[in-house]
């Protein structure tokens, strides 16, 4: 029996449709379409990476500027094309290769106006204490250039004759000066810095030939401002901290440099204005000087006495700058109204609209500006 069930089993077997794989032309017809599949998806692949490595590139570009920027304020340093990579790399706490070569191993190239001025003074800039430049910086501009594709840039780090040529190149194009470079606009990133808008200006204008002018800069040693035409008139980095002292040299103002100040020196005080330019006490034209010493002659001046003999109208200093400051704000309230203009027709002084409201609202004008001894600026 068992023998009979044994042939039985072997005829079964016999009987079966019999499995096979691919022949070799169904294998090759398979892998051809595949290659063909992938012929036409790699470029739009490699494109797309492409595309995410210059993204990359131009932020971690943005970083660098934006490092070298903040480095330069925190130092008062501009580096060359020697110091920049460690500067940046200061400030961004990384190491130095990771700014000179991006993640595709391409190098980073500082290239600077071959226009870059600085009052004479070359790069890298350091700026002293209590000097600044003479002159307002022009052409400070430098750029960061490198490539996400085909092969390194032909460039040098350092000041470079065609640089406006690639300062001036729109996005995605290809500067005049690469065109032997078998790459293509869409594979270079350009990183833009221009440093004169961190530069600002600062006059110190002396008025007072009886006290020292003096001032510090950065907790630096004294320093003297002439006095008339010579004014103290220096460009300082943005951030710098200006001392200006009194008489005796101790600080009595601390002002941040954010952006161009000027300020006055009289009387033993320094005023924060601008000045309308340096010059001698009895020049006409000084308006400023006149008019502070109007301003501080007036308010020394003795009171106006309350005798009899003036109708009893005299006032203190402090009295008429309270009046002052009621009318100013009485005529602002007014001027939001309607403009400051006569009635037509109108000779009577007192039928004006503003002396009306201010009539109204501060009592009786004439009170505070009487030409004779009703009139609290009167002076005997």
């Amino acid at each position: 029996m068992k023998g009979m069930d044994a042939i039985a089993e072997v005829q079964s077997n016999r009987g079966a449709p019999a499995c096979r794989g691919f022949s070799l032309i169904e294998m090759i017809g398979a892998l051809a379409v595949i290659a063909i599949l992938a012929a036409m998806l790699l470029p739009v692949v490699v494109k797309r990476l492409d595309q995410a490595a210059w993204t990359k590139e131009m932020s971690d570009l943005g970083a660098i500027g934006n490092a070298l920027t903040q480095q330069t304020l925190q130092s008062n340093t501009i580096p060359d094309q020697n110091g920049w990579a460690a500067a940046t790399a200061n400030w961004l706490i990384q190491p130095i290769a990771n700014i000179t070569n991006n993640p595709r191993h391409f190098n980073r190239y500082y290239l600077i106006d071959p226009g870059f001025t600085l009052s004479g003074v070359t790069l890298p800039f350091v700026q002293a204490n209590n000097v600044g430049l003479a002159n307002c910086p022009t052409n400070t501009r430098v750029l960061v250039v490198s490539t996400v594709g085909r092969a390194n840039l032909p460039l040098t780090s350092g000041t470079w004759a065609n640089f406006s040529d690639i300062w001036n190149t729109p996005r995605y194009a290809k500067p005049a000066t690469l065109a032997a470079w078998p790459g293509t606009g869409e594979d270079i990133c350009i990183q833009r810095l221009n440093f004169e808008p961190l530069f600002h200006q600062l006059i110190l204008v002396n008025q007072d030939a009886a006290s020292p002018a003096q001032f510090f800069i950065n907790n630096s040693s004294l320093t003297n401002v002439a006095v008339g035409v010579n004014p103290w008139n220096q460009w300082y980095l943005d951030g710098t901290v200006v001392s200006l002292c009194t008489t005796s040299g101790m600080p009595a103002i601390r002002y941040v440099l954010k952006s161009s100040a000027s300020f006055v020196f009289e009387y033993g005080a320094w005023l924060g204005q601008p000045g309308l330019g340096p010059g001698p006490p009895s020049s006409s034209t000084n308006l400023t000087w006149l008019f502070s010493a109007a301003a501080v002659n007036f308010y020394n001046a003795p009171w106006n006495s309350s005798t009899a003999a003036d109708g009893g109208k005299g006032g203190t200093q402090s009295a008429v700058l309270a009046a002052l400051s009621d009318f100013m704000l009485t005529y602002t309230m007014w001027a939001d109204a309607s403009p400051p203009f006569a009635t037509p027709g109108v000779s009577d002084r007192g039928n004006i609209p503003i002396v009306q409201s201010m009539t109204i609202q501060a009592g009786n004008i004439d009170t505070y500006s009487g030409n004779g001894p009703s009139g609290l600026l009167w002076n005997k």
